[in-house]
Protein backbone atom coordinates (compact mmCIF):
# COMPACT_ATOMS: atom_id res chain seq x y z
CA UNK A 1 0.00 0.00 0.00
CA UNK A 2 2.94 2.57 0.80
CA UNK A 3 4.38 2.18 -3.02
CA UNK A 4 0.72 2.59 -4.26
CA UNK A 5 0.12 5.61 -2.34
CA UNK A 6 3.26 7.56 -3.83
CA UNK A 7 2.89 6.66 -7.05
CA UNK A 8 -0.56 8.33 -6.72
CA UNK A 9 1.20 11.40 -4.89
CA UNK A 10 3.51 11.31 -7.49
CA UNK A 11 0.95 11.21 -10.47
CA UNK A 12 -0.99 13.56 -9.05
CA UNK A 13 1.82 16.02 -8.42
CA UNK A 14 2.68 15.35 -12.09
CA UNK A 15 -1.22 16.23 -13.46
CA UNK A 16 -0.96 19.28 -10.77
CA UNK A 17 1.94 20.60 -12.69
CA UNK A 18 0.85 19.89 -16.16
CA UNK A 19 -2.28 21.35 -15.60
CA UNK A 20 -0.27 24.68 -14.36
CA UNK A 21 1.91 25.05 -17.05
CA UNK A 22 -0.96 24.43 -19.08
CA UNK A 23 -3.11 27.24 -17.71
CA UNK A 24 0.29 30.05 -17.52
CA UNK A 25 0.42 28.87 -21.38
CA UNK A 26 -2.87 29.57 -22.17
CA UNK A 27 -3.26 33.14 -20.34
CA UNK A 28 -2.38 35.92 -22.46
CA UNK A 29 0.11 37.97 -22.17
CA UNK A 30 -0.24 41.54 -21.27
CA UNK A 31 -3.10 42.60 -23.40
CA UNK A 32 -1.22 45.83 -24.48
CA UNK A 33 1.45 48.44 -23.19
CA UNK A 34 1.34 52.03 -23.36
CA UNK A 35 1.27 52.79 -27.53
CA UNK A 36 4.86 52.29 -28.97
CA UNK A 37 7.62 55.37 -28.70
CA UNK A 38 8.16 55.92 -32.82
CA UNK A 39 4.16 55.81 -32.73
CA UNK A 40 1.99 58.49 -34.35
CA UNK A 41 -0.02 60.19 -31.71
CA UNK A 42 -4.08 59.51 -32.06
CA UNK A 43 -6.21 62.73 -32.46
CA UNK A 44 -6.86 64.00 -29.38
CA UNK A 45 -10.98 64.18 -28.61
CA UNK A 46 -12.99 64.61 -25.65
CA UNK A 47 -16.55 65.08 -24.49
CA UNK A 48 -15.19 68.77 -23.53
CA UNK A 49 -13.03 70.90 -21.74
CA UNK A 50 -11.90 72.49 -18.75
CA UNK A 51 -9.33 75.78 -19.61
CA UNK A 52 -8.73 77.31 -22.73
CA UNK A 53 -7.77 77.03 -25.84
CA UNK A 54 -9.52 73.88 -26.57
CA UNK A 55 -6.59 71.84 -28.52
CA UNK A 56 -7.08 71.11 -32.05
CA UNK A 57 -4.69 69.17 -34.54
CA UNK A 58 -4.33 72.62 -36.46
CA UNK A 59 -3.21 74.57 -33.36
CA UNK A 60 -1.08 71.43 -32.07
CA UNK A 61 0.83 70.55 -35.54
CA UNK A 62 4.98 71.48 -35.41
CA UNK A 63 4.46 71.87 -31.22
CA UNK A 64 6.07 69.62 -29.04
CA UNK A 65 3.05 68.27 -26.44
CA UNK A 66 2.52 66.93 -23.34
CA UNK A 67 -0.34 64.44 -22.46
CA UNK A 68 -1.18 63.93 -19.03
CA UNK A 69 -3.80 61.11 -18.20
CA UNK A 70 -5.54 61.77 -15.20
CA UNK A 71 -8.80 60.94 -12.90
CA UNK A 72 -9.90 63.12 -9.83
CA UNK A 73 -10.16 59.83 -7.72
CA UNK A 74 -6.39 58.86 -8.40
CA UNK A 75 -4.27 59.32 -5.80
CA UNK A 76 -0.85 59.49 -8.00
CA UNK A 77 -2.40 61.61 -10.26
CA UNK A 78 -3.10 64.66 -8.05
CA UNK A 79 0.02 63.69 -6.07
CA UNK A 80 2.08 64.26 -9.79
CA UNK A 81 -0.43 67.63 -10.70
CA UNK A 82 2.51 69.85 -9.02
CA UNK A 83 5.05 68.32 -10.99
CA UNK A 84 3.08 68.75 -14.28
CA UNK A 85 2.10 72.57 -13.39
CA UNK A 86 5.76 73.47 -12.67
CA UNK A 87 7.01 72.03 -16.24
CA UNK A 88 3.95 73.62 -17.81
CA UNK A 89 5.80 77.19 -15.92
CA UNK A 90 8.92 76.16 -16.85
CA UNK A 91 8.20 75.34 -20.62
CA UNK A 92 4.88 76.91 -22.22
CA UNK A 93 6.69 79.88 -23.30
CA UNK A 94 9.09 77.43 -25.40
CA UNK A 95 6.41 76.08 -27.58
CA UNK A 96 5.02 73.39 -25.83
CA UNK A 97 1.56 72.29 -25.26
CA UNK A 98 0.39 70.82 -22.38
CA UNK A 99 -3.33 68.79 -22.48
CA UNK A 100 -4.99 66.70 -19.25
CA UNK A 101 -7.12 64.32 -19.84
CA UNK A 102 -9.63 61.69 -18.24
CA UNK A 103 -12.02 59.39 -19.47
CA UNK A 104 -14.27 60.25 -17.12
CA UNK A 105 -17.94 61.92 -18.60
CA UNK A 106 -19.51 64.22 -18.20
CA UNK A 107 -21.86 62.65 -14.76
CA UNK A 108 -18.35 63.23 -13.03
CA UNK A 109 -17.15 66.89 -14.04
CA UNK A 110 -17.65 68.45 -10.87
CA UNK A 111 -15.39 66.07 -9.21
CA UNK A 112 -13.31 66.64 -12.27
CA UNK A 113 -13.68 70.43 -12.01
CA UNK A 114 -12.39 70.50 -8.39
CA UNK A 115 -9.05 68.93 -8.80
CA UNK A 116 -8.39 71.15 -12.05
CA UNK A 117 -9.40 74.17 -9.41
CA UNK A 118 -7.63 73.14 -6.53
CA UNK A 119 -4.48 71.68 -8.52
CA UNK A 120 -4.04 75.19 -10.34
CA UNK A 121 -3.80 73.15 -13.68
CA UNK A 122 -3.75 76.27 -16.21
CA UNK A 123 -3.81 74.13 -19.59
CA UNK A 124 -6.55 72.59 -21.17
CA UNK A 125 -7.88 69.33 -19.40
CA UNK A 126 -10.78 67.04 -21.30
CA UNK A 127 -13.23 65.10 -19.75
CA UNK A 128 -14.89 61.99 -21.89
CA UNK A 129 -12.06 61.57 -23.89
CA UNK A 130 -12.30 57.74 -23.47
CA UNK A 131 -11.39 57.55 -27.20
CA UNK A 132 -7.81 59.39 -27.20
CA UNK A 133 -7.31 57.13 -23.69
CA UNK A 134 -8.04 54.21 -25.58
CA UNK A 135 -5.81 54.63 -28.62
CA UNK A 136 -3.35 55.64 -26.34
CA UNK A 137 -3.48 51.87 -24.35
CA UNK A 138 -3.61 53.74 -21.32
CA UNK A 139 -4.53 51.10 -18.19
CA UNK A 140 -2.21 52.64 -15.44
CA UNK A 141 -2.86 56.34 -14.48
CA UNK A 142 -1.17 58.70 -14.30
CA UNK A 143 0.13 57.91 -17.80
CA UNK A 144 2.40 61.10 -19.28
CA UNK A 145 3.27 61.31 -23.39
CA UNK A 146 5.57 63.44 -24.99
CA UNK A 147 4.88 63.94 -28.56
CA UNK A 148 7.65 65.41 -30.31
CA UNK A 149 7.26 68.31 -33.14
CA UNK A 150 6.19 65.45 -35.96
CA UNK A 151 3.34 64.10 -34.08
CA UNK A 152 5.32 60.99 -32.84
CA UNK A 153 5.44 59.91 -29.20
CA UNK A 154 8.95 60.37 -28.03
CA UNK A 155 8.33 59.76 -24.19
CA UNK A 156 5.90 58.29 -22.10
CA UNK A 157 5.65 56.97 -18.24
CA UNK A 158 6.61 53.47 -19.36
CA UNK A 159 9.95 54.64 -20.97
CA UNK A 160 13.34 55.93 -18.10
CA UNK A 161 13.58 59.39 -17.32
CA UNK A 162 11.66 62.42 -16.60
CA UNK A 163 8.89 64.77 -18.68
CA UNK A 164 11.57 67.40 -18.28
CA UNK A 165 13.93 65.10 -19.72
CA UNK A 166 12.08 64.12 -22.67
CA UNK A 167 10.76 67.96 -23.35
CA UNK A 168 14.13 68.76 -23.56
CA UNK A 169 14.81 65.99 -25.65
CA UNK A 170 12.32 66.61 -28.26
CA UNK A 171 12.90 70.56 -27.91
CA UNK A 172 16.38 70.34 -29.21
CA UNK A 173 15.51 68.24 -32.04
CA UNK A 174 13.75 71.20 -33.42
Amino acid sequence: MGRTFGIRILLTVVLLAGLLLFLIRQTPEKASELLPVGSLMPPVSAAGWINDPVPTPENLRGQVVVIDVWAYWCGPCIESMPEMVSAYDKYKDRGVRFIGLTAEGAETLTETKAIVEKAKLPYPNGYGAADTVDALRVEMIPSVFVIGRDGRIIWHTDRPGTVEEAIESALAKS
